[in-house]
């Protein structure tokens, strides 16, 4: 039988076991302000917004008219008015799901070739505290990368679950709508993601090796509406 360990050797012991390092957090947001949030980071935003509002009052318009038509002794023209409502919500509705799509497509894929996988990138776009977790080949002096960063991020924060793995915190963008009174939200900054990756990332690769960045981040439910 083993005797337990006492004093220092206790301590050295204890400090040896290796804890399971918290997963990256990839925390949903509903799906109306998912929307909201990925359509601003959308440099080729094409939702038309106007558009989509004078049609939306035009179907309201038009349906009430049909009911009203067809429950006062003009069944033949208010009922196939609300054919044409019915067809005309689910027309857009369809086109609006198409464009959702579409825009994932192309944010995903908005930082193009790199020579190490990088995933999670829309979770990262939608987080109102992005994060990245870097995964290195072989362990790197953690004073240089977090002074790198901090050079681009000056409030980056960077902890080190495992020798070979850094986790990144960086500062979030503010999203304001071009036009309304909506309020702004915040969201991973993309040009910033870039310039960490080119300038920061990039280097280490080519000496030590990236082996994965995986990108994800925390929702402040209060803030993302």
């Amino acid at each position: 039988m083993t005797e337990p360990k006492t004093g220092l050797a206790a301590l050295k012991a204890l400090a040896a076991e290796t804890r399971a390092p918290d997963p990256l957090p990839r925390q949903q947001l509903d799906t109306g302000a998912r929307h909201n949030k990925l359509s601003l980071q959308d440099s080729q935003n094409e939702d038309g917004g106007g558009l989509g509002c004078i049609t939306g009052a035009a179907c309201f318009v038009g349906g009430i008219g049909g009911l009203i038509l067809a429950s006062n002794g003009w069944p033949q023209i208010g009922v196939p008015l609300l054919v044409v409502v019915t067809v005309a919500l689910f027309f857009f509705h369809q086109r609006g799901q198409r464009m959702q799509r579409d825009r994932e497509t192309r944010l995903a894929s908005a930082l193009g070739e790199t020579p190490y996988p990088v995933s999670g990138v829309i979770d990262w776009l939608c987080a109102d505290e992005p994060i990245l977790d870097v995964t290195l080949n072989a362990p790197l002096e953690p004073q240089l990368l977090e002074d790198a960063l901090r050079a681009l991020d000056g409030t980056a924060a960077v902890s080190w679950p495992e020798p070979t793995r850094a986790r990144v915190v960086l500062s979030p963008r503010e999203l304001r709508p071009a036009r309304g009174k909506w309020p702004a939200v915040v969201g991973g900054d993309l040009a910033l993601l870039r310039q960490v990756l080119t300038r920061v990332l990039d280097p280490v690769h080519a000496e030590l090796g990236v082996a994965r960045v995986e990108l994800g981040g925390r929702v402040r439910r209060d803030r993302a509406r």
